[in-house]
């Protein structure tokens, strides 16, 4: 980007300005439980397609801060598919989801450019086409994600939720009852028609999250 004569605070913005949006990325990951965590996560690599694709292709620098700040807000994608990925594992492999996730998440990409910086070439543009490649690719393969049945019993859709069971018993070709309740902890049963739509505004009467939403406006 020819930017040797550049001030080295505008260099500096390239990462900090990642991180900024990183930062942001939590207050749209709480939409997924509104409208589900498999459309937060599709939105997300949606997005990430163009944003990737623009930072490959333009090199014009302020756009360039526009986009790397975007690419960070969009980190709650990340962020909701490993919730995604918790909700459908069983309690006991948790642990060994949780590790092969962080693994494919973080070392690929730390380890993918340091080989090739090291003994392959330096133009970025090799590195970054992993990239531009793997959006497209990430946002299809959302399309074949299950819903997570933990957002459905959280919503009272008893419905959407036995049909959600019904997808993941088949991918794992394993049978479920043709009829059967579900069951609050304290053991109460819930039923088909009880519904809880729930909206912001209700939210906001809980006095932590309004305390957590007037500090994080006031901190930025």
């Amino acid at each position: 980007m020819d930017l040797t004569c550049y001030p080295k605070v505008r260099i500096g913005f390239f990462g900090s300005i990642y991180f900024l949006g990183f930062a942001i990325s939590g207050l749209f990951l709480k939409v997924a439980d509104h409208y589900g965590r498999r459309r937060v996560i599709q939105a997300g690599c949606l997005v990430s397609c163009f944003v990737v694709t623009y930072l490959y292709a333009f090199p014009q620098i302020y756009m360039r801060y526009s986009m790397l700040f975007l690419l960070g807000v969009l980190s709650f994608r990340l962020v909701g598919l490993f919730i995604l990925l918790m909700e459908l594992s069983p309690k006991e492999y948790q642990i060994y989801v949780s590790a092969g996730y962080a693994l494919i998440d973080h070392y690929i990409s730390v380890i993918v450019p340091s080989v090739y910086f090291k003994f392959i070439g330096k133009d970025y543009k090799v590195v970054f086409m992993f990239a531009v490649i793997a959006a497209p690719l990430s946002f299809i393969l959302t399309m074949f994600l299950p819903e997570s049945p933990r957002y459905y019993y959280e919503k009272r859709d008893m419905s959407m939720l036995r049909e959600e069971f019904k997808k993941i018993a088949v991918f794992n070709k394993t049978v479920i009852p043709e009829r059967y309740e579900f069951i609050f902890e304290d053991g109460s049963v819930v039923n088909d028609d009880n519904n809880d739509q729930r909206f912001v505004w209700k939210m906001l009467k809980d006095s932590k999250i309004s305390f957590n939403l007037i500090v994080t406006v006031f901190s930025f």
